[in-house]
């Protein structure tokens, strides 16, 4: 009873940061007693508590959210449209499809891409008919997130479709595909699956290797035949996949090929004693600035993949795609869904350096397998030491940190090394 009074309190914390805990808590102990509060804060709060209000409100029953859920449908940030249906599909199901089908189309491809997530999550052929229509949507982003939607469900003509969309244009479109055909286990689409991967020359070195991982969850009894074969691809991931493969089902202790680099030390003397420590100016459309330093001594290679992104122009007019309150934002994805890249992979370089606020670390999707994706956290993540290469520490401007929404964009980003002039964009 105490605790739950606390939160109630904490609800109308001065602190935004407080605020956000505060809802997350009431979400996670079911405390419908908030339910008016929370509303209030969908007309009187920042931004970031509506966000977690709106997703407390896909956890919480509340009959009573309805109307206000519905009015978010209007909203012209796709951020809480996406939010507000998925908590209008927990809140009213019955009516949830009266709307969806007044309201036709999605202006952007984000709120649909949600709509395709959160539709995987429920039963029955009202999800699975709308899920077939969107894996025809104009966006092959949205039609990725389709596929893997429909990887849950049990349909005769669900293979025929996966398979389909194995030779798509979009490299992610076709993993999706890929997977969903292993998820549920249906043979009959080994064969197309196993022409896709001998045919797959996608420059995102991720995609063949979860084709391979794909293919062995799927045909078992010919993964060995596969990754032997697959020892010597030229892809990195290809080789530690096939590796994994055959340690699993041989028991045998192998080594893949390792990463190589035609690059001799000499390249990255400077980097490991430099006379500076390089700062990086990350200038935001809102006209504000994040001034960072640079962790070069901690994580030289994947500073000077930063450095070399960033001064190529890279990172200039990417949207920051990922917004976690009080967690962290995440950005440096040309595709803007999560998944894209530079079109390859650095090594990890993890060292001791804490997550704590305001850290920059590269986001990757497991060792030696980033690219150009990393996050800044609003508070420090001492769940996530050890498990990300930390390359940097804002030093002013986390002001602007706390505020950056989705759909934001960085306009630039300057390097100073103490020799080279900063990149400036035409």
């Amino acid at each position: 009873k105490g605790v739950k009074e606390s939160i109630h309190l904490l609800l109308s914390d001065p602190n935004e940061k407080v605020r956000i805990a505060a809802v997350r808590a009431a979400a996670s102990l079911s405390m419908t007693s908030t339910v008016p509060d929370l509303l209030l804060k969908l007309d009187q709060d920042t931004r970031y508590v509506q966000s977690v209000v709106l997703e407390a409100l896909s956890a919480l029953d509340a009959p009573t959210a309805i109307d206000a859920l519905i009015d978010r449908l209007g909203s012209t940030n796709y951020w809480i449209r996406s939010l507000a249906l998925s908590a209008l599909a927990h809140q009213d199901p019955e009516g949830f499809w009266l709307l969806l089908s007044g309201l036709g189309q999605d202006r952007d491809w984000q709120v649909r891409a949600s709509l395709a997530d959160r539709l995987g999550a429920m039963n029955g052929s009202k999800p699975l008919q709308r899920l077939l229509r969107m894996a025809d949507d104009p966006d092959s982003r949205v039609r990725a997130s389709a596929l893997s939607a429909l990887a849950r469900f049990q349909s005769n003509e669900l293979t025929s479709l996966f398979i389909k969309h194995l030779t798509a244009q979009d490299p992610y479109e076709r993993l999706a595909a890929a997977k969903s055909i292993a998820e549920q286990g249906n043979t009959g689409g080994a064969k197309a699956l196993e022409e896709a991967f001998h045919l797959e020359k996608s420059e995102e070195p991720s995609i063949k290797a979860e084709m391979l991982e794909a293919l062995a969850l799927l045909i078992p009894d010919s993964a060995n035949s596969l990754a032997e074969s697959s020892l010597a691809d030229p892809n990195y991931l290809v080789r530690l996949k096939a590796t994994s493969i055959l340690r699993k089902n041989s028991q045998k202790y192998l080594m893949p090929q390792p990463l190589t680099t035609k690059e001799n030390v000499s390249t990255f003397l400077s980097y490991v004693n430099p006379p500076y420590s390089p700062q990086a100016f990350i200038h935001s459309n809102r006209g504000d600035t994040i001034e960072v330093e640079l962790f070069i001594l901690d994580a030289p290679m994947t500073v000077r993949n930063f450095i070399n992104l960033s001064r190529t122009g890279f990172y200039n007019g990417l949207r920051v795609h990922k917004v976690i309150p009080n967690r962290f934002i995440q950005i440096g994805d040309p595709r803007g869904d999560g998944k894209g890249g530079p079109g390859y992979t650095i090594r990890s370089e993890i060292n001791e350096r804490p997550i704590m606020r305001g850290t920059l670390a590269m986001a990757n999707r497991g060792k030696d397998q980033s690219g150009s994706q990393f996050f800044i956290t609003h508070l420090p993540q001492p769940n996530l030491d050890g498990r990300f290469t930390v390359f940097g520490q804002v030093t002013s401007g986390m002001n602007t940190v706390d505020r950056i929404e989705p759909g934001d964009f960085i306009e630039r980003i300057d390097i100073w090394d103490g020799f080279t002039p900063p990149h400036r964009a035409p």
